[in-house]
């Protein structure tokens, strides 16, 4: 093969080969910025339900709401479900 044939080859090869590992680069960055949206709406969903919640339990009992909001944390353990206590509300609003 010609030497210039033969370099025209490897060229073509290497432009392939950066090309292929920018779309694997750009494609994880994408990504990327999919999840942190994605964060960012779980985060806000967990702070409108935490509040929903209090809105509740102050309808429930006026004058004592945390009670209300401890009673209905218990009826939802009972019925299989936990609460993690990882994502209160201060904590959700302060995770960068």
């Amino acid at each position: 093969m010609e030497p210039e044939v033969l370099a025209a080859w490897i060229g073509f090869a290497g432009t392939l080969i950066a090309a292929w590992v920018a779309s694997l680069i750009g494609k994880r960055w994408l990504d990327q910025e999919r999840l942190k949206g994605q964060l960012k709406d779980a985060k806000e969903d967990i702070r409108f339900l935490l509040e929903v919640e209090r809105i509740q339990a102050e309808k429930r009992n006026p004058e004592h709401p945390m009670t209300a909001l401890r009673e209905a944390r218990r009826m939802a353990k009972e019925r299989g479900l936990a609460w993690s206590g990882k994502h209160t509300k201060s904590k959700v609003e302060n995770v960068r």
